[in-house]
């Protein structure tokens, strides 16, 4: 049986309603998968050196987790390892003391709410280590003012590195 242009099958309408309400979504979980693929890209990107097998993160010791309060009195990036991105690095004075603390990748840091300033009075949370024959803490948490930044969980995995862990 032959079928003119201008003459359509019984069922074509159905067919295209299917077509056209399956497509939609399809198109649309595609443009959503590529933009979250996109945002991880980013995100791994600036955090080289920073996953959690890292050389770097298996230094995080929860058996030596201290708690100090104290106030900023230097904020810099650096990278704490050759080849790494840089993190936010910060010494807290505490009493006559000034205290190494390292908070996490520099990406991380700035897509976060909380932002730390000179003479910010902190509460750290963090592993205590010696790090290039240097007591540095690396954070886990910190709280400014009413204000807490979750950096790793209660195992010291962090969280910047969560889609990997799932």
């Amino acid at each position: 049986m032959v079928f003119e242009n201008n003459i359509s099958r019984p069922g074509d309408e159905i067919m295209k309603r299917i077509i056209s309400v399956s497509i939609i979504p399809i198109i649309m979980i595609s443009f959503i998968t590529a933009d979250l693929y996109a945002q991880q890209f980013r995100v791994s990107k600036n955090t080289i050196g920073w996953g959690a097998g890292s050389k770097y993160n298996k230094m995080y010791n929860e058996n030596t987790v201290v708690f100090i309060s104290g106030k900023v009195v230097c904020l810099e990036n650096i990278s704490p390892i050759n080849g790494m991105t840089c993190c936010q690095h910060i010494l807290v004075k505490i009493g006559n003391d000034t205290v190494s603390v390292h908070l996490g990748p520099v990406g991380f840091m700035e897509s976060q709410a909380i932002r730390i300033t000179l003479n910010d009075s902190l509460t750290i949370e963090g592993s205590l280590i010696i790090f290039d024959s240097n007591p540095v803490i690396i954070a886990a948490s910190l709280k400014n003012g009413n204000e807490t930044l979750l950096l790793r969980d209660d195992k010291g995995y962090p969280l910047w590195c969560r889609q990997e862990k799932d």
